[in-house]
């Protein structure tokens, strides 16, 4: 309809010149537009609703490692084994580096997760959007791939 009723209309010789059907061609046009936006915004809030919720989601689940955490951890091992050998206080502890989550987008190196919590631990019930590079990312596993 959007694009066939205006080639129509600027095709017919008996429409064309017409400021009236003109007119009229555009307030429908533009009345089909708002309805399709309309519809549209619909749709998505009930998705977005759906998949906040959590059941079921269309959301990839994802499980994955942080490089930088193990970095930290590497380096709070070697501290630890100078300790060991009589260099220091031995109480360093290592951080939980696994987490997991759900992959809302990937798009130019970058990962949208949404719920993400250490592996073992309840996710959080607010809305939490959390942004991490590609490269930060070790042991990526994304559930169904």
């Amino acid at each position: 309809m959007m694009l066939l009723v205006p080639l129509w209309v600027d095709g017919s010789a008996k429409f064309r010149d017409r400021f009236l059907v003109r007119l009229l061609v555009s307030a429908v046009l533009i009345g089909v537009l708002l309805c399709v936006f309309f519809i549209s915004r619909h749709a998505g809030i009930a998705e977005a609703k759906n998949d906040q919720a959590g059941t079921p989601t269309r959301l990839a689940p994802a499980t994955f490692t942080l490089k930088s955490c193990l970095e930290r951890n590497e380096s709070k091992t070697k501290e630890v084994s100078r300790t060991i050998q009589g260099k220091g206080d031995p109480g360093k502890r290592l951080e939980k580096c696994d987490y997991s989550g759900q992959i809302l987008i990937f798009r130019n190196g970058i990962y949208y997760m949404y719920k993400v919590a250490s592996l073992g631990e309840t996710p959080p019930q607010n809305l939490a959007l959390q942004l991490y590079r590609a490269e930060e990312l070790v042991n990526l596993t994304i559930a169904g791939q």
